[in-house]
């Protein structure tokens, strides 16, 4: 006698049951989110589409300067200024949203600067400041996020790495390591508190036109031969993409390439 297939079960089932309906999808909607290094490029456009949507945004900048004039052209969203090196920054930040939006129910690392190059020319002061901003701090600011966080049982912590963070490219061996630095305490903490209500992702871009390469020679999309390389928008959409997954589902990792990028 033939033994009968086994037969998926679908929608149509009735023992199945999707455990999070369509419905349960996380508005932005008065959230609290605070983004770092939100004056430009990929943050400045993420606090605006935020603030569009009802959030709630503290929008971080280096200098008040840059912070003033962000407010003053885009009215309701809160910002703090701090340069993220400063040794008490991440604990201003937070202390920050509680003060101007309420709390924090997102937290996006997003601040971040990049140098690229053969290693004999970084100089001992550019390797400190690259380890300082794309390490120290986030690492900081990461550990008080999820201090706080454990405090109100709930949270998600976003982490703008790079490509370059899985995979190092030649003459990027300084800033591909501060990336894959974040990548592995992105992953370790997500196993971390994989049972609780907190969540933590990696957003990894591949070539994006902001003005991180404006001290550059040579733009790097020439090198990679990328023509149409992400805007800080293409970007901004897999953010709000993660953040607003159900609460049963998290996006760990989220890789964004440009289509004729290779590596």
């Amino acid at each position: 006698m033939a033994k009968s297939k086994p037969r998926l079960r679908t929608s149509g089932d009735a023992a199945w049951k999707n455990p999070q309906p369509e419905s349960s999808m996380n508005s932005l909607k008065d959230r609290k989110v605070v983004v770092t290094g939100s004056t430009s490029g990929i943050g400045l456009a993420l606090v605006k589409a935020l603030h569009a949507a009802g959030a709630k945004v503290l929008a971080h900048g280096r200098t008040a300067e840059k912070t003033d004039t962000l407010r003053t052209s885009n009215a309701g969203i809160s910002t703090f200024a701090g340069d993220v090196r400063e040794p008490d920054f991440a604990k201003r930040l937070v202390s920050s949203a509680v003060e101007q939006i309420g709390g924090c129910d997102v937290l996006v690392n997003n601040a971040g600067i990049v140098w690229a190059g053969p290693a004999e020319r970084a100089t001992p002061e550019k390797i400190s400041e690259m380890v300082a901003v794309n390490i120290d701090s986030p690492f900081k600011v990461a550990h008080e996020a999820i201090a706080y966080f454990k405090k109100q049982n709930a949270g998600h912590l976003i982490n703008v790495t790079s490509i370059v963070g899985l995979k190092a490219r030649i003459y990027s061996g300084i800033y591909s390591g501060t990336k894959h630095a974040m990548e592995a305490l992105s992953d370790s903490l997500r196993q971390e508190l994989a049972r609780t209500q907190i969540q933590v992702s990696c957003i990894e871009p591949g070539m994006t036109l902001t003005g991180l390469h404006r001290d550059f020679k040579e733009h790097p999309m020439k090198a990679m031969q990328v023509e149409t390389p992400l805007t800080a928008e293409d970007i901004v959409d897999a953010i709000i993409f993660t953040m607003t997954r159900p609460s049963h589902v998290t996006i760990a990792n989220l890789v964004i390439l440009p289509k004729d990028q290779r590596t």
